[in-house]
């Protein structure tokens, strides 16, 4: 399969899967909405030798009116206004 269940997205499967939303669900919803066009993701380069990967996420133009509620609010929340 290349498609989803039912048209599922990655966070919905996951809660199917083992009941609760965890990390990895978010991680999922967010690396989808990169592949769907609501924000892009770029590695940070990094300027010491040691540590992890850093990445910039950035919000693109694309409308999120078609995104289910809990993809809009997880999309506002990454990029509120500090």
């Amino acid at each position: 399969e290349y498609e989803p269940p039912l048209a599922l997205r990655p966070a919905e499967i996951g809660v199917l899967i083992d009941e609760k939303a965890d990390t990895l669900d978010v991680s999922a919803t967010i690396v989808d909405l990169a592949v769907r066009g609501y924000l892009t993701i770029s590695e940070i380069e990094k300027k010491w030798i040691v540590g992890n990967t850093d990445y910039l996420l950035a919000r693109t133009e694309k409308n999120d009116e078609g995104l289910m509620f809990y993809e809009q609010l997880l999309l506002a929340s990454l990029f509120l206004a500090s």
